[in-house]
């Protein structure tokens, strides 16, 4: 039987692909004296997948270049390649789907990065705003890493990009040309 919390949790790790038990422990048990050991013991208990990676390990609360003026391309490769200097960790993280196949050594970092982007700017309760690419976006199409809807119209309000640290002037121009075409507004995070 899943508790509140347990629905909560679930919801969010919906929302991003690949969660640390660090991120998700911080919210959801943090006054407890244990909290990581507390999830990890809970997600066994609920079946769900826990892996251990290396990755680089690179917080996330504001955006590279929020939606608005074009930005400046080679500010934000240089800014994007500068986050990815920080030393190699080994995080838990944490698939909730079950089944799922283990997340690639390449999607971690960038999945880790769009959860530190949706601890720092949503919250498990504005679960229908934030729609992960994996539901927004079917087939071969050109996906966001996150679509933000308006719920009141149920209009796209903004998409999320996560920059990667090796992406090139040119490719986040090219990224940002193709929503900005689509007039749809974009955040680069």
């Amino acid at each position: 039987m899943f508790t509140p919390r347990d629905l909560e949790l679930k919801a969010v790790c919906a929302k991003v692909r690949t969660i640390t038990d660090q991120q998700l422990a911080s919210v959801f048990y943090p006054d407890q004296k244990n909290p990581a050991k507390n999830l990890r013991r809970r997600v066994r208990k609920l079946g769900w997948t826990l892996q251990r990676v290396t990755t680089r390990r690179v917080a996330l609360a504001e955006p590279l270049h929020a939606s608005g003026d074009s930005p400046d391309f080679p500010r934000v490769s240089y800014l994007a390649a500068k986050r990815y200097q920080a030393a190699p960790m080994v995080p838990t993280t944490i698939i909730q789907i079950p089944g799922a196949r283990s997340v690639r050594p390449s999607e971690i970092t960038h999945d880790l990065m769009l959860a530190d982007y949706y601890f720092a700017n949503f919250h498990p309760d504005s679960e229908g705003r934030f729609i992960c690419e994996d539901i927004a976006f079917q087939g071969n199409q050109v996906r966001a890493d996150a679509v933000i809807l308006n719920l009141a119209t149920l209009e796209i309000d903004h998409v999320i990009e996560v920059i990667g640290g090796s992406y090139s002037a040119q490719k986040i121009e090219s990224i940002w040309t193709h929503w900005e075409s689509r007039k749809i507004p974009v955040v680069l995070a």
